[in-house]
C-alpha cells in the first residue's frame, strides 16, 4: 500500500499546483442556457472544414484546410451550391474565414503546429475580382522559429473581423495563454501587434462575430465561448456564456447565420447549431 499512498500524494500535489493556475478565467462564466443539435453533413468536396463564414441568407462560405486554394458555397442542408477558385493564392493551411460588410474576404493561412513558418499570410479576395491579395504576417512578440518549447504560442487558428480591423486568436498552446493579434488588412503592413489575451484550457480553433457586433464567439475542443463585446480591443473582458460541446469532436469552424443562430463544423462533416433554448437572440 505504500506506492499507493506515495502516489495519491503525488497526484493531490500536483492537482493542488494546477487548480489555482488554471481554474479562475474558467470559474467567472455563467451558466448557459443554450443547446446545440446535430443539424446536417458538410458535402463530400468539404473533407477537411477548418474555417466558415455566413455568406447569403441560405448559405455560408466553407473552406479545407490544405489542398487546391478555393472556397465553397454550401446550403443550410448541406448542398454544394458552387466551387469559387481563389486565384493567385495557395493553400498551405489555411485556418479560418472573415468577412467585411462590404463581402470582401479574409482567408487566414495561419497554421503554424511547430511555430516555425515564416510565410504566413492572409488573402484578401473579393468573389469575381482577378486575384487574391496577399498580406503577409508577422507576430510582433515573435523573436525565435520556432521558440522554447514553453513559448510556442504562435498557432493561429481563428481569426474575426470587427470595426474595420481583423484579428486572430493563438491556440493557447504552451502555457494555456489565448493571445489577440491585430492583422493587417492592407499591404505593406505586416507586423502584428497583441492587443488583448486572457488564460483558457481548451485549444481555440474558430472564432465569429455576431451579425449585430456585439458577441465574439470562440470555439475549441469541446467548448464554446462567449464573449460581450465594447469599442475597445480588449475582446476577451466580458465573458458571457461558457457552451460545453463534448459532443462536438474536433471542432474547427464557427459562424453567426443570424443573431438566434450559431453554426459549428467539425473534421468530420458535422454540423451543430446553438440556440437559445427558449427562443431568444443570442446577442
Amino acid at each position: 500500500m505504500g506506492w499507493f499512498v506515495q502516489l495519491a500524494c503525488c497526484f493531490a500535489l500536483a492537482w493542488g499546483l494546477w487548480w489555482p493556475r488554471h481554474t479562475p478565467a474558467e470559474a467567472q462564466w455563467p451558466k448557459s442556457g443554450y443547446r446545440a443539435r446535430y443539424v446536417f453533413r458538410l458535402p463530400d468536396a468539404v473533407d477537411e472544414c477548418s474555417g466558415a463564414v455566413a455568406w447569403t441568407d441560405s448559405s455560408f462560405l466553407t473552406h479545407n484546410d490544405d489542398g487546391p486554394a478555393q472556397l465553397y458555397e454550401v446550403t443550410y442542408n448541406g448542398r454544394l451550391v458552387q466551387t469559387l477558385p481563389v486565384p493567385n493564392a495557395h493553400n498551405q493551411d489555411w485556418e479560418d474565414l472573415a468577412r467585411d460588410s462590404a463581402g470582401t474576404l479574409f482567408i487566414a493561412d495561419l497554421g503554424n503546429n511547430r511555430n516555425s513558418r515564416r510565410n504566413l499570410a492572409v488573402y484578401q479576395y473579393r468573389p469575381g475580382q482577378p486575384a487574391a491579395a496577399r498580406l503577409p504576417v508577422r507576430y510582433a512578440d515573435q523573436t525565435a522559429w520556432p521558440p522554447p518549447r514553453p513559448g510556442q504560442n504562435f498557432d493561429c487558428e481563428a481569426v474575426f473581423y470587427r470595426r474595420g480591423h481583423l484579428y486572430a486568436v493563438s491556440k493557447n498552446r504552451g502555457r494555456q495563454t489565448v493571445k489577440v493579434y491585430r492583422l493587417p488588412t492592407m499591404p505593406g503592413d505586416s507586423v502584428a501587434p497583441v492587443v488583448d489575451s486572457a488564460r483558457l484550457f481548451y485549444p481555440v480553433t474558430g472564432a465569429a462575430v455576431s451579425p449585430g457586433g456585439g458577441v465574439l464567439a470562440l470555439v475549441a475542443y469541446g467548448m464554446v465561448y462567449l464573449y460581450g463585446l465594447d469599442s475597445t480591443e480588449r475582446v476577451l473582458r466580458r465573458p458571457l456564456a461558457r457552451l460545453r460541446f463534448h459532443k462536438g469532436g474536433q471542432a474547427e469552424a464557427i459562424w453567426w447565420r443570424d443573431s438566434h443562430r450559431l453554426y459549428v463544423a467539425n473534421e468530420a462533416q458535422r454540423v451543430f447549431c446553438f440556440e437559445r433554448r427558449h427562443g431568444q437572440p443570442i446577442e
